[in-house]
């Protein structure tokens, strides 16, 4: 009975602990660059729901620009880091409130290429 539980255990632990990484090699961290200014211009030029209708889309998920602030400007905090892949590129926003009041704010964004565009807010 104990070396068919463990049997078992071995498999688990092989089926969710044995699958191969995307490699992250492939990640090309100007192109993420390219998309992140792109998103981040669009939302301080009003055209960020035209995003998704861009060829490719570029999915934008911002808590923020979905509640009305506007981006009056974005400024990357270490802009000779490289953009990788699971790991959040620190951005100051200088946001504008619905009321009028404006705001400057650390934010977080992940980047992703594959299998489809996106630039995900992630603040802790």
């Amino acid at each position: 009975m104990l070396r068919s539980m463990i049997r078992v255990s071995l498999v688990v632990v092989c089926l969710f602990g044995c699958v191969p990484a995307i490699p992250e090699t492939d990640f090309d961290s100007s192109l993420a660059r390219e998309v992140l200014d792109s998103a981040l211009t669009a939302w301080k030029d009003g055209k960020a729901k035209s995003l998704s209708k861009r060829t490719p889309p570029i999915r934008f998920v911002d808590e923020d620009w979905r509640a009305g602030y506007r981006l009056a400007k974005f400024e990357v905090m270490h802009p000779s880091d490289p953009i990788q892949p699971r790991k959040g590129t620190h951005i100051q926003l200088t946001l504008i409130a619905p009321n009028g009041k404006r705001i400057d704010r650390p934010a977080e964004y992940q980047i992703t290429l594959s299998p489809n565009i996106a630039v995900l807010r992630s603040d802790p």
